[in-house]
């Protein structure tokens, strides 16, 4: 059926107030995308609204994902850009079909939008769609705001093109909903000559005799597209002069890292896969540790250690959620902490910065403590010795003080310790139970 517009002030060229829904709708509009299909959920439902308020565009809620994705694909094979979106849960009704046509390929350019309720905010689950991104072997771009929701989506298309691929366009729940100026352009001029479809057995009839030479097309579209992600203007490096920690980092966490660490290099996918590993070379020949800050999956930290680089992340960031500025303090304290006695260093030439300094300046308590530990990392620690022995601290010892400490600051407020330490109240209470620590009385 029609989607129902809605009155959105993006139809001329300017500047506008978008969310990043809008600003993504706003650049396939002006991409010149003809036919837009999707089925409503949270946080990806604005897309098609805006779609379909804006002229020159089919917009249709499809009675499924697969249904949607499917009616994209169709007009893509005719010549006609195509858009459909969905959230995170939406991907796996969809995806029997996603998965053929990461064979078959497109014509027109298509992009899938798919927005990841990251917190679970308005959803049954929290599921990272990247992940289709390496199974499907499609390219992934990931907009840290509605500005480069805007610009991606334009480039997503032709990108799509220049490779004969759909092209997975990854939101999350704060990148769809947080407003942003966008500076907007006018709408393409569509090309009727590219419409009409062209017969070919070979590729449009997925059968085990044709399967062969899709995979073998798709292998060299795998190797084409690397060298794309090596040399895109979404894929920066940017330098700093604060070399203790360097981030990977994509998506709306990118500014919360650079609010956290302003100094600190940072290497910021955009088109995050394939995963550009020649950027990530370059920042750990200059940072004394990385850390990578992704929601939610610890997908790009595992292909950085696969690829032989050492680096932090799920390890000392939360597991779930969106993650704030605290969080990312809170994880560089702990590995640089737990690096210090790795490298035998004097705890008074590298003291961590391990509390915020927004939330009452820095802890001299645990600063104290982790002085005293610094030295003594790395040393045999008896399993059943108290934790004041600071005796060859693990990772997890060094957590686990953390935790105390901050605690007792908060008198055994478990919201408030909770949020210096950021994470949630459940996972404050599992670290407790696991490190059979109890909370001070207020």
């Amino acid at each position: 059926m029609s989607a129902v517009p809605q009155a959105v002030t993006v139809g001329r060229a300017g500047r506008a107030f978008l969310s990043g829904n809008e600003a993504a709708a706003r650049g396939a509009w002006e991409a010149g995308v003809e036919i837009a299909a999707a089925y409503p959920g949270t946080p990806s439902t604005e897309i098609l609204e805006t779609l379909a308020s804006l002229p020159g565009v089919y917009a249709e809620w499809s009675s499924n994902e697969k249904v949607a994705l499917e009616v994209a694909l169709g007009a893509s094979m005719t010549g006609r850009r195509a858009l459909t979106a969905m959230k995170h849960v939406g991907l796996n009704v969809a995806s029997d079909s996603l998965m053929t046509m990461g064979l078959v390929g497109v014509k027109a350019g298509l992009v899938i939008a798919v927005s990841d309720d990251v917190g679970f905010s308005s959803s049954q689950n929290e599921q990272d769609s990247r992940f289709w991104g390496r199974f499907v072997h499609l390219p992934v771009l990931e907009p840290a705001d509605a500005a480069e929701a805007y610009a991606m989506t334009r480039d997503a298309f032709e990108l799509s093109e220049r490779y004969q691929v759909p092209v997975l366009l990854r939101l999350t729940t704060r990148v769809s909903h947080v407003k942003r100026t966008v500076a907007t352009g006018e709408r393409e001029a569509l090309d009727a000559r590219r419409h009409g479809y062209e017969r070919d057995v070979a590729r449009w009839i997925i059968t085990p005799n044709h399967v062969g030479k899709r995979l073998e097309l798709r292998a060299q579209r795998d190797t084409d597209l690397a060298k794309e992600a090596a040399q895109s203007a979404w894929n920066v490096l940017e330098p700093g002069s604060d070399l203790r920690v360097g981030f990977v980092v994509s998506g709306a966490a990118y500014h919360v890292v650079r609010e956290a660490f302003p100094d600190a290099p940072v290497l910021k996918l955009g088109l995050s896969h394939p995963l550009p590993l020649t950027l990530a070379w370059d920042l750990d020949a200059i940072a004394e540790q990385i850390l990578v800050v992704e929601e939610s999956e610890p997908m790009v930290e595992r292909e950085l250690k696969a690829a032989g680089i050492a680096v932090h992340g799920k390890d000392v960031l939360p597991l779930q959620g969106e993650i704030g500025a605290a969080a990312i303090e809170h994880a560089v304290a702990i590995a640089e902490a737990a690096s210090i006695g790795a490298a035998d260093l004097p705890g008074a030439l590298r003291v961590p910065r391990l509390l915020p300094e927004r939330a009452g300046g820095p802890d001299a308590e645990w600063t104290a403590a982790m002085g005293a530990a610094s030295g003594a990392v790395g040393m045999a620690r008896p399993t059943d010795s108290p934790v004041d022995s600071r005796e060859g601290w693990s990772l997890a010892d060094v957590e686990k003080e953390h935790i105390r400490l901050v605690l007792a600051r908060h008198r055994g407020n478990a919201t408030t310790a909770a949020r210096q330490l950021g994470i949630s109240r459940t996972t404050l209470w599992r670290k407790l139970r696991e490190y059979g620590l109890r909370r001070a009385k207020s």
